[in-house]
């Protein structure tokens, strides 16, 4: 009997096991709970740490809203009950995602802006009942030109029989300012060059009456310009060219006709560049001319004049 009682266990160790089998139990139950489940735990909307990751840091997921393809569905989510195509709803639709419908947006406003430009067409500055399409105008216009440094009161007729800078301006732009030095440094190299084969005539888009030839003829001196200056308020001059905008200078050869044009703030040597092609064709042009001329002609003329 006494063997017996020491064979088995006190109160005490039977406490201590039941214990011990409790803790384990603890144990496993939190270790488990610790384990990432990936696909049942929920996103806490207050944290922005990655709930499916050990230590917050981030981590590939396959189901992540952040990837183009659709995941694949999340058994026991209800905001991810979705069907094979990948819809919330089960419609086999996939819903639409922010960044399609900012897209969306965005190419209904660029369709919008093409159809004005369609039906409207672009904006454009000179009168359209005067405006043409054609390179030359339809014969000589009369520009009323100013007195003031190397210009005379009185008219311009466009073409002249030289090859003609023509620059339009307006004397509130900047850009048309600061235009008329670098007219003034190629006006002087072509001149060296050339002589008086290359004329200037720069015109306003202003009227006489917005604007006095007074406070032309000074802001002519002010800014350095030594030849023909008037207006063309009426942008009968503008509309025969196609010029549009300002400054726009253009190169038109002794016929009249507009070789080279550019609507911005131009360097000098581009203008020089630009004259000097024109006398060039044009000499090109005298020289195969008179290459037409056969022997045939010349013998006749001197028979002609024998006799």
């Amino acid at each position: 009997m006494a063997a017996a009682n020491e064979r088995a266990p006190s109160a005490e160790r039977i406490a201590a096991t039941v214990h011990r089998a409790l803790s384990l139990s603890t144990h496993a139950r939190h270790s488990d709970a610790s384990r990432p489940a990936f696909r049942d735990r929920e996103p806490d909307p207050n944290s922005n740490r990655n709930p499916n990751s050990l230590d917050g840091r981030p981590r590939a997921i396959e189901n992540c809203d952040c990837f183009e393809s659709d995941p694949e569905p999340v058994p026991g989510r209800a905001d991810r009950n979705r069907n094979g195509d990948g819809d919330a709803a089960g419609t086999g639709e996939r819903p639409m995602k922010r960044r399609e419908l900012v897209a969306g947006l965005g190419s209904i406003g660029v369709l919008a802006g093409g159809t004005g430009v369609a039906l409207r067409g672009l904006p454009s500055f000179a009168d359209e009942s005067s405006a043409t399409s054609d390179d030359d105008s339809d014969g000589p216009i009369e520009v009323e030109t100013v007195d003031a440094p190397g210009s005379q009161a009185g008219a311009m007729t466009v073409p002249t029989d030289d090859v003609t800078v023509v620059t339009f301006f307006v004397t509130g732009c900047g850009n048309c300012q600061a235009q008329i030095p670098r007219l003034a440094e190629a006006r002087t190299e072509l001149a060296a060059e050339y002589g008086d084969r290359v004329s200037f005539l720069s015109v306003t888009y202003q009227s006489p009456d917005r604007l006095p030839a007074a406070e032309l003829r000074e802001w002519w001196r002010e800014h350095g310009g030594e030849w023909s200056v008037g207006y063309d308020g009426d942008t009968s001059l503008a509309s025969a060219y196609g010029a549009v905008g300002y400054p726009a200078t253009l190169v038109l050869d002794a016929d009249g006709e507009k070789q080279w044009d550019v609507t911005r703030l131009v360097p000098a040597a581009d203008i020089v560049d630009a004259a000097e092609s024109v006398l060039e064709a044009s000499a090109d042009e005298s020289t195969d001319s008179n290459a037409d001329s056969s022997p045939d002609d010349e013998n006749e003329t001197n028979e002609s004049t024998t006799a």
